[in-house]
């Protein structure tokens, strides 16, 4: 956020915090989750995540940032333009009516998208964060409408998730992920979940949704598993978990939406497929190496 216009503070280490724990909630709740969840923005790493509303049975409390004016912010003006593209008249932003239908690591996408020519145009290329972040429908999730959280009239490609059930897939953008971690500045770039955001629950005591903290964890990220990279690598779409969902050294894996459809994420821009079958941090985010693409291009 430009801390130049706005007040901003990192959490309190003194009382506890990590300097990561500053999340603002939103109005937007993950829809079809058992446990209720609402989307917020941590403006201190830029995710966006799905997090419970209540922990240990008590009521979670949330940072706001309010806001006022313009309540049509943000709604599509969607056009099927018939040669397999859709215009969005309220962005100026034409998008491929299709995605990818293959996972890729962040450098294949964008020599995927810098080679594409399609339907008259050769000035395709991978969205920034906040362009993809504009084509996503919190209204929908694989759960409640049994499709991706993006408007039917894109067409997504079906995945099998680490849960072994059926999904849709995370898409990259063009944005570096900042991060003061020494030794992966630039290494890593966001991307959004337009499916389940998976983990493995049994990495954390916490409920679905919610964050508990490791001991010793590291400013600006999350502690990764022994021997981990901060947010490593888990298998491509599609693949199965290498561990048949069995134990690795003395933790169960258990797989499930922590996130929400709708979560904006950050990985490695390349790497192994098949080194952090059970996930990184306090939840085990399903980390994304493998992710599937959708062009844009400017009207």
């Amino acid at each position: 956020i430009n801390t130049s216009v706005f007040g901003y503070n990192y959490g309190d280490i003194n009382a506890g915090e990590r300097l990561i724990d500053v999340q603002c909630a939103s109005t937007n709740t993950s829809v079809g989750n058992a446990i209720e969840m609402v989307f917020g923005v941590n403006f201190a790493d830029g995710r966006i995540k799905g997090y419970g509303t209540t922990m240990m049975g008590e009521a979670k409390v949330f940072n706001y940032l309010l806001v006022r004016g313009k309540t049509d912010y943000g709604q599509n003006s969607f056009s099927d333009n018939w040669d397999g593209t859709i215009s969005d008249d309220a962005t100026g932003l034409m998008w491929m009516q299709d995605d990818s239908e293959t996972g890729m690591n962040w450098e294949d996408a964008l020599s995927y998208a810098e080679g594409m020519e399609y339907a008259g145009y050769s000035d395709w290329r991978l969205p920034d964060i906040k362009e993809l972040q504009s084509i996503l429908d919190y209204s929908r999730s694989p759960q409640s409408t049994g499709s991706a959280a993006i408007d039917p009239v894109f067409n997504c490609t079906e995945i099998t998730n680490k849960a072994g059930e059926s999904d849709f897939p995370y898409y990259w953008s063009s944005t570096t992920h900042a991060n003061w971690t020494d030794g992966n500045e630039g290494a890593w770039a966001a991307y959004l979940a337009f499916g389940r955001a998976m983990g493995n629950e049994s990495m954390s005591s916490a409920i679905p949704g919610g964050e508990t903290p490791p001991d010793g964890a590291v400013p600006g990220g999350e502690t990764p598993p022994d021997g981990a990279v901060p947010d490593g690598e888990t298998p491509p779409d599609g693949a199965t978990d290498p561990m048949g969902g069995g134990q690795t050294d003395s933790q169960m894996i258990i797989w499930t939406d922590v996130h929400g459809a709708g979560a904006q994420r950050s990985d490695p821009k390349a790497g192994s497929a098949s080194e952090y079958p059970a996930g990184n941090g306090p939840q085990g985010d399903a980390v994304r190496i493998l992710n599937h693409v959708r062009l844009v291009r400017n009207i």
